[in-house]
């Protein structure tokens, strides 16, 4: 699927999903890849959630993905 096709929110997906790839290809040990992927998790809502705003007009959906974004 091209990104034209795809939401912002798989878009954003797909982003986090690569840097994943990228950073924990470095990683020294267990720990500092945990703490990567939910960094990486952490910020992909954070982008959600102003997606929610900008593209979608919807802060529901935005508060959800910042309280997400603070679980993680």
């Amino acid at each position: 699927m091209d990104n034209i096709n795809k939401t912002p929110e798989q878009q954003i997906d797909k982003v986090v999903e690569s840097l994943k790839a990228l950073l924990l290809s470095q990683t020294r040990n267990q720990q500092e890849a945990e703490e990567i992927k939910r960094r990486l998790d952490s910020l992909g809502h954070e982008v959600k959630a102003v997606s929610a705003i900008i593209n979608d007009r919807n802060i529901y959906k935005a508060a959800m993905h910042k309280i997400l974004s603070q679980i993680r």
